[in-house]
């Protein structure tokens, strides 16, 4: 039942709290699970956020490709096809781009290389992969749009969001439905707000703030009923431990 499920989210979240408090154990006065940075705590409470289809993360700018997607990617990315050579073996050229998160300038990949295999093209980019169908085929000019779910704000609980409506993240008609109690009770008819990005954000009325790809494809969830198993565009804001040590990547386990 809901109220089942709830106890138990309830529990697991003590666990968690437990080992956030156990990963910021202190040797003297150094945070010892913190890398060099010993003077700060390793992890935080924080959000994280999940989506039940990886391909709401990326954009084609041709809508008649068919691929899919795999992994997390490090950074928002800008994929284009440069080149093909149809040569044995086949080859497409590409590159990407994405904005330094220090410097917020924009930093250009050189030009990688992937082999047509078995009617597919698997373009590598950092953290993930995103695994084209060659029909139709890839052409110069394609390009993709990745931009991973992004969540701010606190919250105790889980929020679900749901799309509504099937289209475009983006759509001026599009609009998304939440809850931040299990289902319980449910938020609908809530509009995005285009960022300078051109992404798109869906705001609670608690401040957490969910952020998606403004070109995504989203599919309709019907009903507040609906489970994430009968499909549609879910995400899940879920409280978690956030890396603050030294490492070259936030990370959010």
């Amino acid at each position: 039942t809901k109220e089942q499920r709830l106890q138990i989210g309830e529990e697991i979240r003590q666990y968690m709290y437990q080992l956030i408090n156990l990963s910021n154990s202190k040797f003297g006065d150094k945070h010892i699970f913190a890398g060099q940075k010993t003077d700060n705590s390793a992890y935080e409470l924080g959000l994280g956020v999940t989506a039940t289809d990886q391909t709401t993360s990326v954009a084609a700018s041709n809508s008649g490709l068919d691929y899919s997607v795999s992994g997390s990617f490090k950074a928002d990315y800008t994929v284009k096809i440069t080149d093909r050579d149809y040569g044995t073996p086949a080859t497409v050229s590409y590159t990407y781009a994405y904005k330094d998160p220090t410097s917020g300038e924009m930093k250009e990949s050189k030009e990688f290389k992937a082999l047509v295999r078995d009617g597919k093209v698997e373009l590598d980019i950092p953290g993930g992969k995103i695994t084209v169908s060659e029909t139709p085929p890839l052409a110069v000019g394609d390009s993709f749009k990745i931009v991973e779910p992004k969540v701010t704000g606190s919250a105790e609980k889980t929020v679900v969001f749901q799309a509504e409506k099937s289209g475009k993240a983006n759509d001026p008609t599009m609009t998304f439905r939440y809850s931040a109690d299990g289902g319980f009770t449910w938020t609908e008819n809530v509009p995005g707000t285009i960022d300078s990005n051109g992404n798109v954000v869906i705001t609670t009325n608690t401040g957490v703030a969910l952020t998606i790809n403004g070109e995504a494809e989203l599919t309709e969830v019907p009903d507040t009923e609906a489970s994430a198993a009968d499909g549609g565009s879910w995400f899940y804001a879920r409280p978690t431990a956030v890396y603050k040590g030294d490492d070259d990547d936030t990370q959010v386990v």
